[in-house]
């Protein structure tokens, strides 16, 4: 065997055995591939382990922490003063205000149209014009209606005399029947003149009872023309102010044509669309709405309230109407209004401002100068804010008359802090 052979070691001797080939080491078969761990995963659970443990611990932090605002029951000795501003409780009858959006309506609102069809020869009226209950607001051309009541007069006076002819006819017919009778006994005339006399009265009666429904006719006809001649003068149908004016001198108008456009003015009707989880709680009592007028501010009491039974489904609102009186023309139909509309019952409440309410977990409460100007925690329970005010019930909480409520500076107060007072002057 040469150096070369005896270098060379067979692989299928020991196939785990390295062999030697030119003086280089190689496998003869290659080994098995065995898995192991990647250390890219070790890493990825002890992150993991870390973020379980700090939010552990965050839990446990949260848990032992004081609640907001309640603080300890004694203040540290250590802290200083605190300043603060407070205010005198101020005690009030009233109750809770739901305010409701809604416009003005006019009580009433005509298109006032022609009854009669003509020509307009005269308007009386221009928009914004004030009228009267039956003022003047056009004229028609009546020349036609005229002639035909001057007909219809002279009918009327045919008739009339035609009945005191057929009166007359009547009378003569009834005396001479009368004479007849009594010739037919002295036997001086027969059975016939008789009958003949009685039929000439029959004739006569009948003819004066046509006569006068002939009266009548012609009276229904001059009353019927004298409506036609006045309905060409259009009137107002009642008070109100002129809006629109929709013809114009020259114009025909025919029957059913709107001439001018008339809205009530005195009274106008407030109405508000009001949630209908007030709807037990508000009542018709005109003492108890007021109407805010968005354009001045000011408030007026109705003179009638009425409710509304019908609530939308899709909104959820009922309609309250209130009137109000408006002699002096402040009110115009179609302006925004609110309803202050009382939905609770009247009773004796704290009035404090909003920013002395502190809120917690465990409920509302505020601040009060105590003994030695300290500061003590007074659990409250608010019936009802209202603009910039919180209302407290007197009969649901601690306070006297004489408390001072502490109104800017508690946000970090303490109970037992020591405080220094400042009034703050809310005008």
């Amino acid at each position: 065997m040469d150096a070369l052979t005896k270098g060379k070691v067979s692989a299928s001797a020991n196939p785990r055995c390295y062999s030697v080939q030119n003086g280089y080491p190689f496998h003869g078969m290659p080994t098995p591939y065995t898995s192991r761990p990647s250390s890219s995963r070790w890493i990825i659970l002890g992150l993991a382990a870390l973020l379980v443990l700090g939010l552990l611990y965050a839990i446990q932090t949260i848990r032992k922490a004081p609640e907001v605002g309640a603080g300890p029951t004694v203040a540290p000795s250590d802290m200083p003063p605190a300043a603060v501003y407070v205010q005198s409780l101020i005690q009030e009858t009233t109750e809770n205000i739901a305010r409701a959006t809604g416009s003005l309506r006019a009580l009433s609102r005509a298109e006032v149209a022609a009854r009669e069809a003509g020509a307009i020869i005269e308007m009386n009226v221009d928009e914004g014009d004030v009228v009267k209950k039956s003022a003047v607001l056009a004229t028609l051309d009546s020349r036609r209606a005229v002639a035909l009541l001057a007909e219809a007069q002279a009918s009327l006076t045919a008739a009339e005399s035609l009945v005191r002819q057929r009166q007359a006819e009547a009378s003569r017919a009834t005396e001479d029947l009368a004479m007849k009778r009594s010739l037919l006994e002295r036997r001086a005339i027969s059975k016939s003149d008789i009958l003949d006399a009685e039929r000439a009265l029959t004739v006569a009666e009948a003819q004066g009872k046509a006569s006068v429904d002939g009266v009548a006719q012609a009276q229904g006809q001059v009353d019927f023309l004298t409506v036609q001649l006045d309905d060409h003068t259009i009137r107002a149908p009642f008070a109100g102010v002129v809006v629109e004016r929709h013809m114009e001198i020259g114009e025909w108008a025919t029957t059913g044509a709107t001439v001018v456009t008339l809205v009530a003015t005195d009274p106008v009707e407030a109405w508000l669309r009001v949630p209908t989880r007030y709807r037990t709680s508000v009542s018709s009592s005109p003492e108890s709405l007021k109407i805010r007028q968005s354009s001045t501010g000011n408030t007026f009491k109705p003179a009638k309230v009425t409710l509304v039974p019908d609530v939308e489904p899709l909104s959820q609102l009922f309609t309250v109407v209130a009137e109000l009186t408006n002699k002096d023309g402040q009110f115009t139909p179609g302006e925004s209004i609110t309803g202050l509309v009382p939905v609770s019952e009247r009773a004796p409440h704290w009035k404090v401002s909003v920013d002395a309410i502190l809120r917690a977990s465990s409920g509302d409460f505020l601040y009060v100068a105590g003994p030695d100007d300290t500061a003590v925690n007074v659990p409250v329970e608010v019936a009802f804010e209202r603009d910039g005010t919180a209302f407290i019930l007197v009969s649901a909480t601690d306070l006297r008359k004489d408390s001072q409520v502490v109104v800017e500076g508690n946000e970090r107060l303490q109970p037992g802090q020591t405080l220094m007072i400042r009034e703050r002057d809310d005008s």
